[in-house]
């Protein structure tokens, strides 16, 4: 079994203020073996992190944290941009459609 963080960001969101590169130095330095680049409503530091992976021995699952109009969701497995403001259900079958799965990022936020 392995250890992973898959709700990471990178300068490519708003609230991210490291390099796709030291990220991905930090989670070799740290033990994880997975992790998933998920800036908000960009897929752009995913895809980076994707073309840099061997090089760190980290495997990356690529990922958006997509806005819906009723709150975050984290769609994994996906290498295309999400549209945000869309319906939550808008959103998670466009993601189904692409080959992605979902998780809550903020489960126990009001």
């Amino acid at each position: 079994m392995g250890f992973a963080d898959l709700h990471i960001h990178t300068i490519y969101s708003y609230d991210g203020t490291a390099l796709v590169s030291a990220v991905l130095a930090k989670a070799r330095k740290m033990g994880l073996d997975v992790i998933a680049i998920t800036d908000h409503d960009e897929i752009a530091g995913s895809l980076k992190a994707l073309e840099l992976a061997s090089a760190y021995g980290v495997e990356v699952i690529p990922g958006v944290e997509v806005t819906t109009s009723e709150g975050d969701l984290l769609a994994l497995n996906v290498t295309e941009r999400i549209e945000r403001g869309r319906s939550l259900i808008e959103t998670v079958l466009k993601g189904r459609k692409i080959g992605g799965f979902w998780i809550a990022p903020h489960p126990m936020a009001a």
